[in-house]
């Protein structure tokens, strides 16, 4: 139980500093990070696309007459390309996928939280951040601001707080599942001792 719960921490620790790098480059650098994420997922799109072309001219005829792989591949270089001449277009999209990330993270905190209620009362700190990722997850994709930059450095602010108090709740809660491992141990020697005696 102790190792599932370290590893479901660590798992969650190299999310956390993913997400505070992410707001730091957001908060530092706002315009410039957008286009370098937009550029990115232009690069993914394109080559995706140009596997698909690939995996459609290696196909059989027979294959080619009922497989859609060159349509779609010329559409997603075509989307690719778009994006990557243009980085500036989608940031609304970008803002999108931001909250949906973020409600996402929000989910997997929020089951991380419940699955350790009954060793920690730390739990309802990971409940409550949970809480408050999903509602700026689900605020992002309802309400965008008109101002990406400003809005963009606010998520930057917003990510680096709640990563920091992400690594301070995970080390909390790793320290208490250390000393009820240590108890359940001592307990468990003391009983095969007493059962040793008795013999």
């Amino acid at each position: 139980m102790n190792d599932s719960l370290k590893k479901g921490e660590n798992k969650s620790l190299v999310t956390t500093f993913i997400t505070l790098v992410l707001g730091i480059i957001l908060a530092i650098i706002p315009t410039q990070s957008l286009e370098i994420i937009v550029r990115v997922i232009s690069i993914l799109i394109i080559v995706i696309g140009g596997y698909l072309l690939v995996d459609y001219l290696r196909s059989s005829k027979d294959k080619q007459t009922i497989s859609y792989s060159l349509a779609i591949g010329i559409i997603a270089i075509v989307i690719g390309l778009i994006l990557f001449l243009n980085p500036s277009v989608p940031a609304k999209f970008v803002v999108v996928v931001v909250g949906i990330l973020l409600i996402i993270k929000g989910i997997y905190k929020l089951q991380l939280s419940l699955n350790i209620r009954s060793l920690t009362d730390k739990w309802k700190y990971n409940f409550l951040v949970s809480l408050v990722i999903i509602t700026i997850g689900i605020l992002l994709i309802i309400y965008p601001y008109n101002s990406i930059s400003l809005f963009l450095r606010i998520i930057g602010i917003i990510l680096i707080i709640e990563s920091v108090i992400e690594i301070m709740e995970s080390i909390n809660v790793q320290k208490s599942a250390n000393t009820s491992f240590k108890d359940n141990n001592k307990e468990a020697k003391e009983i095969e001792f007493v059962d040793k005696k008795k013999k």
